[in-house]
């Protein structure tokens, strides 16, 4: 800009007056918003329903819409110097947990933990939960265990039946190997 305009400028600008107790300081930032520290998962709710980055995410349904399908999956297991522990994964957090033999979860006792998978026993029947199964229970009715659909650990998809007819080749010389591997 020309140099005798910008002096008319700034002159103008010191002959106006502020008004009474205005003061010329830069704004301050926005306060970040107060989290209470006892907020409940509820408040959170829409960051579990919108997370573009969860791989079990099959879509957004309000709630009610549909009956909500129990399920357990078995996730992993791992041995250390305390012992061994089972690892599941859920959609009810009270089934999202870590578990040594004897403990209970739902209406089961872990009774057994190996690298292969698990036995749990309900009352006198005795269940082997091999990695990657789940159980299912649908409202109002009994424990099924299948197998989790790919992806949907805590969605609550339907189950598929188990089948240990691997479709791939390659896959198939895996789990041959693995079983020597074990007998061993």
């Amino acid at each position: 800009m020309n140099r005798p305009i910008l002096s008319i400028l700034r002159r103008a600008a010191a002959a106006i007056p502020l008004a009474a107790g205005a003061v010329l300081a830069p704004a301050a930032p926005p306060a970040a918003p107060r989290i209470d520290a006892t907020a409940s998962y509820s408040a959170f709710q829409a960051i579990a329903n919108l997370n573009i980055f969860n791989s079990a995410r099959v879509g957004w349904v309000a709630e009610g819409a549909q009956p909500r399908v129990d399920t357990i999956s078995l996730v992993g297991t791992m041995e250390s110097d305390q012992g061994r522990l089972v690892f599941f994964d859920s959609n009810d957090p009270a089934f999202r947990t870590a578990l040594r033999e004897g403990e209970k979860i739902a209406e089961f006792t872990v009774t057994r933990i190996d690298s292969a998978g698990i036995r749990l026993s309900q009352d006198s029947k005795q269940y082997s939960m091999a990695m990657g199964q789940q159980l299912r229970r649908p409202p109002g009715g009994n424990w099924e265990l299948g197998t989790a659909p790919r992806g949907a650990e805590t969605t609550g998809a339907s189950l598929e039946p188990s089948s240990a007819e691997p479709s791939n080749a390659v896959l198939l010389k895996m789990l041959q190997r693995r079983q020597q591997s074990l007998k061993q």
